[in-house]
């Protein structure tokens, strides 16, 4: 298979030539161009599903096949918020849980959805984000919420 040819945008992000989605990065680009290329290497063997990364192969497995070892094993991240029961496979998924519930108030006062295209606009610096999960990721540092505040200390690290 030859190599991938990377384009970057007039912002400077890499774009899909097959179906126009942009990532920050090159590395993730380039497993993005992988899925187009048909390349999954990683087979469950519990099912048909494939994947590009053994990661993802894995994170499928515990979240899809509990009975297996992966899944007993699979480190789970919980939700720093008091009286919340909510744990992931993923930091990402727990962060972007804590900010969607637990600081939704917040958030709300802070940014505005500007179209159906999922956009949204960030009154504290200006800054228009194209997806809810990319507003998540920004938010949390934008706003400079108080590091002092253990739960929000521990989202930190897991930007």
């Amino acid at each position: 298979m030859p190599p991938f040819t990377y384009t970057r945008n007039e912002n400077g992000d890499f774009v899909c030539p097959h179906c126009h989605e942009t990532k920050k990065n090159q590395n993730t680009m380039h497993y993005h161009l992988k899925k187009h290329s048909g390349d999954l290497p990683h087979k469950c063997k519990h099912c048909d599903q494939k994947f590009n990364q053994l990661r993802i192969l894995e994170l499928h497995i515990a979240a899809r096949h509990p009975d297996t070892e992966i899944a007993k094993n699979a480190e789970m991240f919980e939700c720093p918020h008091k009286d919340c029961d909510y744990s992931s496979l993923t930091k990402a998924n727990r962060r972007i849980h804590y900010f969607r519930v637990h600081m939704k108030d917040i958030i709300d006062k802070n940014v505005t959805k500007l179209d159906e295209g999922a956009r949204y606009y960030c009154k504290s610096c200006e800054k228009t984000l194209k997806s809810q999960t990319s507003l998540y990721y920004h938010i949390g540092d934008c706003l400079q919420l108080p590091a002092t505040d253990k739960r929000i200390a521990d989202l930190k690290i897991i930007v």
